[in-house]
């Protein structure tokens, strides 16, 4: 079973009824998985995606 996926977008109803937890927060990075709400997010998003890429250890990774 696939625990419940983080995650922050515009649309917060349609991943709650998807079984997402939504957090209202410019970026959210759940293990591999990076989101964001909106284009103005853009470069809380591509700080997120650095993260990710260089960082090794899941629980370093910024929430």
């Amino acid at each position: 079973m696939v625990p419940p996926q983080k995650a922050t977008i515009e649309r917060k109803d349609d991943l709650i009824n998807a079984g997402g937890v939504w957090s209202d927060a410019a970026v959210v990075v759940d293990r591999h998985f990076v989101s964001s709400r909106k284009p103005d997010d853009l470069p809380d998003f591509c700080e997120g995606i650095l993260i990710v890429l260089t960082t090794r250890s899941p629980s370093a990774r910024m929430e």
